[in-house]
């Protein structure tokens, strides 16, 4: 089903009210998990016309999902980091199998991907940075993502939200590190100049890597670091869903 490949041509900005949103996660413990929070906050602020979150493994599935919406046109936001196997054959493999062609529904990119990630990820390194007393332009910003070596575009995005990051020139360093794949935690600390250090978790929801692999890594090759957590909770989250949605491709 080409059409919800993401590699679509662009189509002019929608306007999210009048239009149905989908946030498809994943899947968390079974469920969309954080999706169904950024689809009631969206929905309750009347920013779109409805909002049902669905996940890849789980329920509700994307097929459940969309036969909910009854608008004419449904925007489809993946609560995913990263545009490797997940986003770019599992999700229109489900698309696909739920006949979901056809000019009712656009596609947006994933959220890691968003361009205004990379201010969020530095507000959260911020925010932890003066928790701690500490100057930004003094402290070293560590993102930690999934990575894996079974897919070349997995942290793709993450590379370029740190390259966002690292022009801004508002932190001492900028790094990436991955739980599956080159640099890792280790790795990427041991590479940091002297300093403070904090880290942010380039995670969608707060599964078990963002909540308890990233904190134990970090502890153990930089104990005086700080974690600001999963980038995925933070509830400026939903504005980027509600921004992909307004440009996603036909």
């Amino acid at each position: 089903m080409s059409s919800t490949r993401p590699a679509s041509p662009r189509a002019p900005a929608t306007d999210p009210r009048r239009a149905g949103l989908l946030i498809c996660a994943h899947g968390r413990d079974g469920g969309p998990g954080i999706a169904e929070t950024h689809a009631a906050a969206l929905a309750a602020r009347g920013a779109v016309a409805e909002a049902r979150a669905c996940c890849l493994k789980g329920r509700p599935t994307v097929a459940e999902a969309l036969a909910a919406l009854s608008a004419d046109r449904i925007l489809l936001v993946p609560l995913l980091m990263e545009e490797g196997y997940t986003a770019r054959t599992r999700l229109p493999d489900a698309l696909d199998a739920a006949g979901a062609a056809g000019s009712r529904l656009r596609v947006a990119p994933p959220l890691g991907t968003a361009p205004g990630m990379a201010a969020l990820l530095g507000a959260r390194a911020e925010a932890a940075c003066a928790a701690r007393g500490w100057t930004p332009a003094e402290t070293a910003l560590l993102v930690v993502g999934h990575g894996t070596p079974r897919d070349p575009r997995s942290g793709a995005a993450l590379d370029g939200q740190v390259a966002r990051l690292t022009a801004t020139g508002a932190f001492a360093h900028v790094g990436a590190a991955f739980l599956e794949r080159p640099p890792t935690v280790a790795q990427a600390v041991a590479a940091l100049p002297a300093g403070p250090c904090v880290a942010v978790g380039f995670f969608a929801d707060a599964g078990s890597h963002g909540e308890a692999d990233v904190p134990r890594l970090l502890a153990e090759a930089a104990p005086d670091a700080a974690y600001a957590g999963p980038v995925g909770t933070d509830p400026a989250i939903t504005d980027l869903i509600l921004a992909l949605a307004r440009n996603a491709p036909a």
